[in-house]
């Protein structure tokens, strides 16, 4: 005998972010290491951060790191951004120890 189950409401949840991940080419044998997209550089010169996630996987499911001990795991980890930054120039303006008036020029130094 068939159930039937009805929706009646669901809202969004705003909180959660989905990120899937596919096997790539042919079905694989045995436990194998899977990895995520690398996050957005943590810097954007001067040698940054970019992670991962790296999991032990079966048919699409994780699995305990032990599982594939027998394999090189994948970096979960590395820089990026490696030149170096660009240098900028500062500017600031000092004033008199007076009352400012629009009669007095701002004397520029550049750092």
């Amino acid at each position: 005998m068939a159930s039937n189950r009805v929706l009646i409401s669901q809202e969004p949840n705003q909180g959660v972010d989905y990120e899937f991940y596919l096997p790539n080419g042919r079905s694989r044998q045995g436990y194998y290491w899977s990895f995520g997209s690398w996050s957005t550089c943590s810097r954007e010169c001067g040698s940054g951060y970019q992670s991962r996630l790296v999991f032990c996987t079966i048919d699409n499911e994780s699995y305990p790191d032990y599982l594939c001990a027998s394999l090189p795991r994948p970096q979960n980890n590395r820089t990026c951004n490696p030149h170096t930054c660009p240098q900028t120039r500062r500017m600031a303006y000092l004033y008199p120890p007076q009352l400012w008036s629009s009669a007095l020029r701002p004397r520029a130094f550049v750092f």
